[in-house]
């Protein structure tokens, strides 16, 4: 039992500060002890509580019983951001499961490097995480939330406030940038709350993770639920000749004087242990590089937890089936209506396909709703509507399974054409706040982070158009807005004209503006200039703040030539920034106009024809032009890749098969390919149907 070492800890609560865990190095990595440390500071009397459970535990009917049925624990990720790189992708969320469970099932590569001495106490866990299927109101999940935040910066508790799902239920794990040190040294890459806390505090239960989990051979996670399942570190108690007051209190882990960061084999901190082993340096609730497994004592732990009320609830079979991670896969939930259009833009008379991309079981119905449509309903999964009349319509799917119903409209997510564009006196100075009725399509909201009309600044006037580029640090996601069209069948060498203002973050920001144009209401575009991080930024100094210039030296002109498409009746401009860390971004005092002496740095064109669209595993590409040392990727709507290859080339007179079975994706949805070769960039958007 561990009476010895709990009246010592009794006693060192009646002394504040409590140094119940202590560290001793600086550059900490796990803030559990100094997260509880803190709560126990400000609630003696819950500490007590504490150490009375610790000495009432009672682990014995475990070691004779080895439990080697597979526990399965529903898991949500609660990802806690502001556009940056700590929005990480599903793909990341799913890898990083791939090797918790390697982990926690003994099935781990590397294990094949414990040394000998510690073989025979090497234990499966038995347990196994699985991404819940059915929220806590019933609905269809995918078990990743994903929470707009300034809180994903120095987190605590306070993100536990934003979102969370029962702790009786799930394992709650809040993804975010960067974790408060508790008043200490160094960086600290995650936090547990342990068993108790499911009892005494559940609103606080779960495990907050920094978005860079990958540092220290990726096992953050895994070393955080060891304490989530009631294990302390290794070193948590020193030395000792006890193994029950000692190290973690487990008598099959020796004793750790002080936390690890090498990986030294020969280290043998503790020499009061008997038999004397060296550091169980591959131990998970150490710190070093080198961990690689759990040890049969603190399987006894775990298990203890999990049978009992603190953790129990999790793994019944009732709940199993509640949260849908049952083995079968079958299970009811209410369905989740989401969809997406193969393209925005679009002439009259033109087909427009829709893809479902909603989530439901497999009785899923469909019924959609087309305002100025041709038909205006559809049962279709994915149908594909006419549209007459110019204009900007909305959408609206209803989803239906013998569980329940979801709906959800999407105001203005297509924009019909007129059959000619306005006149080449076109002016747009951004006064107006209905200005985007004339034909402007403005890409819908990500991340929080969208082009939109603001009195923030401006060259002329009181407003300009705003992209609220300084939250969004994702590398290669797109922003973009499209002009009206504009009429250029009797206009001599016609152009386009605007004022912008930009800055720089940082020295390492990089985001590029790039100018397409398109002949055919938007069916394909075609790059014609290019402004790099080098050349984009008008201001003279770095801004770590909110970019706004105050003043029209921080404003420089933009002119695109557009004589390539005189004659032609209708012609679109997109203006896009691909944002890579940089700052906020305004435009102002748009206009087309006719000139002889303008600009003429003008991008390679070339078209690029994709089929089949839509496909399910293969696209073949072709160009009427030869194309060398291309690379070619394929991103999701949010702008990540989930498919590249590499210095290609594309024959003019065959085409480029791509095998997309590939792709890390088995959803059905839009994609878009990208390919770039020196001054040449093409992208297109396409529809991948399972």
């Amino acid at each position: 039992m561990l009476k010895n070492i709990l009246n010592i800890l009794l006693l060192s609560s009646i002394l504040l500060p409590i140094q119940l865990f202590s560290q001793s190095h600086n550059d900490h990595k796990c803030g559990t002890d100094f997260y509880h440390d803190a709560y126990y500071q400000n609630n003696p009397a819950e500490y007590e509580e504490f150490i009375q459970h610790l000495n009432e535990r009672d682990v014995t009917p475990f070691k004779a019983q080895r439990r080697g049925d597979l526990r399965i624990i529903p898991v949500v990720f609660h990802i806690i951001h502001q556009g940056g790189t700590e929005n990480i992708g599903d793909d990341q969320i799913i890898s990083l499961l791939t090797k918790l469970n390697d982990d926690f099932q003994g099935r781990n590569a590397d294990s094949a490097s414990v040394r000998e001495i510690f073989k025979p106490v090497y234990a499966n866990m038995n347990i196994e995480f699985r991404l819940a299927n059915i929220d806590p109101s019933g609905r269809c999940t995918n078990g990743v939330n994903r929470i707009y935040s300034d809180k994903t910066t120095d987190a605590r508790d306070n993100v536990k406030s934003l979102i969370q799902w029962d702790n009786q239920k799930y394992l709650n794990v809040w993804v975010v940038k960067s974790i408060y040190n508790f008043g200490q040294a160094g960086t600290i890459l995650g936090y547990a709350t342990f068993p108790k806390y499911a009892i005494s505090n559940p609103t606080k239960d779960g495990i907050v993770i920094r978005s860079d989990f990958q540092m220290y051979g990726g096992r953050t996670l895994t070393h955080e639920i060891g304490h989530w399942l009631g294990l302390f570190h290794t070193f948590q108690s020193g030395c000792g000749g006890d193994c029950e007051t000692s190290g973690d209190l487990i008598c099959d882990t020796p004793p750790v004087y002080e936390d690890s960061y090498g990986c030294d084999a020969n280290k043998n901190s503790c020499h009061q242990d008997s038999p004397d082993l060296p550091d169980m340096n591959e131990n998970h609730m150490d710190y070093t590089s080198c961990r690689l497994m759990f040890s049969k004592g603190q399987k006894e732990v775990a298990d203890y937890y999990l049978a009992s009320n603190y953790r129990k609830s999790l793994i019944t079979n009732s709940n199993i089936q509640a949260t849908g991670v049952n083995n079968s896969g079958v299970y009811t939930c209410i369905p989740v209506a989401d969809f997406d259009v193969q393209d925005v833009t679009h002439c009259s008379n033109s087909g427009v396909e829709f893809i479902d991309q909603s989530a439901g079981s497999s009785d899923i119905s469909y019924k959609w709703y087309f305002d100025g449509g041709t038909p205006t309903s559809s049962t279709d999964q994915h149908p594909v509507i006419l549209y007459a009349s110019p204009g900007k319509y909305s959408v609206k799917l209803v989803v239906s399974t013998s569980n329940g119903k979801d709906s959800l409209l999407k105001d203005n997510i297509v924009m019909i054409y007129p059959e000619e564009g306005n006149s080449i006196a076109y002016r747009e100075n951004f006064e107006d706040p209905n200005f985007a009725d004339d034909f402007w399509f403005i890409q819908e909201e990500q991340n929080s982070v969208e082009w939109k009309r603001t009195n923030n600044s401006s060259y002329e006037g009181s407003y300009s158009l705003f992209l609220n580029n300084f939250y969004s640090n994702t590398a290669n996601l797109e922003y973009y807005f499209i002009t009206p069209p504009v009429n250029l069948t009797a206009v001599n060498s016609p152009a386009m004209y605007f004022k912008y203002a930009h800055a720089q973050k940082t020295a390492d920001s990089k985001d590029i503006l790039r100018i397409y144009v398109s002949k055919n209401c938007g069916e394909s575009w075609s790059l014609r200039k290019i402004i790099n991080q080098i050349n984009l930024p008008t201001a003279g100094q770095l801004y770590p703040t909110n970019f706004a210039p105050q003043n029209k030296s921080l404003w420089r002109d933009f002119v695109l030539d557009l004589s390539n498409y005189q004659g032609q009746s209708n012609v679109l401009v997109k203006v896009s920034l691909f944002s890579q860390g940089g700052n906020n971004m305004y435009v102002d005092d748009l206009k087309f106009f006719s000139t002889t002496s303008i600009d003429n740095e003008i991008s390679s064109d070339a078209q690029l024809k994709i089929y089949p669209v839509p496909t399910s595993d293969h696209l073949y590409l072709e160009s009427p032009i030869n194309i060398k040392d291309a690379n070619i990727y394929i991103t999701d709507v949010m702008g990540h890749i989930v498919f590249e290859q590499k210095q290609i080339t594309l024959d003019a007179t065959n085409p480029l098969h791509l095998n997309l079975t590939q792709i890390n994706t088995g959803k059905s949805g839009v994609y878009f390919i990208l390919l770039e070769a020196e001054n040449l960039f093409i992208r297109k958007k396409f529809s991948i149907i399972k």
